[in-house]
Parts: C-alpha cells; structure tokens; sequence
C-alpha cells in the first residue's frame, strides 16, 4: 500500500518486511547516510524495528497512527 506525503510516495510496511539498507534509504530520502542511522536508532528504541547484524532492519511492530498524511 502507497500514501503521498510531502510530495513522496511511502510504502506502508507490514510487520516482518526488511527494510533497505542505509545507503539506498538516503538515496531514496535525498539525506546524509547519519540522518538515515538516527532515524534508525529512534525507531529501535522506540519499538517498531529491529536490527540485526549482518542481515539488516526489520519491522517488528506497528507505530500508531498520528492522524496525518493519507488517514486526512
């Protein structure tokens, strides 16, 4: 499922979907490789992915919705 937002196309991701690695996020996003690994980093320590080395990030869980974007 895709949303625009900001002008960008989103995939919402389902729990288990692995996510592109740092490199191809920033190239996606037009952000430095550390703006991806912070994101990363909040996300982990707030609980809807997971990464594991050598293999990547993961979605694990869900974020609730904050009634913006496509939900309006």
């Amino acid at each position: 499922m895709t949303s625009r937002h900001n002008g960008r196309y989103e995939r919402h991701l389902s729990v288990e979907t692995a996510l592109p690695g740092i490199v191809r996020l920033a190239e996606i996003h037009g952000v430095a490789d550390r703006t991806i690994r912070r994101a990363l980093l909040d996300l982990r320590e707030r609980g809807p992915i997971e990464t594991l080395p050598y293999k990547g990030s993961y979605v694990v869980d869900v974020l609730p919705s904050t009634g913006g974007g496509a939900d309006r």
